[in-house]
């Protein structure tokens, strides 16, 4: 399978990475400002660009995204708008820009579009860990989906 993994060099993706390269997909690394590829996942342009570059693909694992830490009560709605539009957002527009690009299309999901990995950075390395094998799993499971014709 080709895979896009968002975030390939953050604590996560690199997990995800060592999780995903002993069943020999071909993985394609994009950072904020490393690997194959850069991406600023906020603008629904530079996604776009990314995914052209990049051509067909078979899921995209997101392990990226940033949000504002801070005691619920120290919460701005400047800081609330920063995490919406990073995380929430950005996730959102690596979904809905990577629709066209999928080799197999579903009638109920794209392709095998992978699930996105949500770790909050304040996350131990068992939970690194944990987040790398739901990965894994996942795309296990759409591999087995994609050979059944579903």
């Amino acid at each position: 399978m080709k895979i896009i993994l968002i975030g390939a060099n953050g604590t996560i993706g690199e997990l995800v990475q060592k999780a995903l390269a002993g069943a020999s997909h071909e993985i394609v690394k994009v950072g904020r400002k490393s690997g194959d590829f850069q991406v600023e996942i906020e603008s629904c342009e530079s996604v776009r660009k990314l995914y052209q570059a990049v051509g067909s693909f078979d899921a995209v694992a997101i392990a990226a995204g940033e949000v504002a830490f801070a005691p619920l009560s120290e919460l701005t709605t400047e800081k609330w708008q920063f995490s919406l539009g990073s995380k929430l957002m950005g996730q959102i527009h690596l979904v809905q820009e990577a629709i066209p690009f999928i080799k197999e299309k579903d009638a109920a999901v794209p392709g095998v579009l992978a699930h996105v990995v949500v770790v909050q950075q304040t996350a131990d390395a068992a939970d690194a860990a944990d987040a790398a094998d739901t990965a894994d799993i996942l795309f296990e499971r759409a591999e087995n989906r994609a050979s059944r014709g579903v």
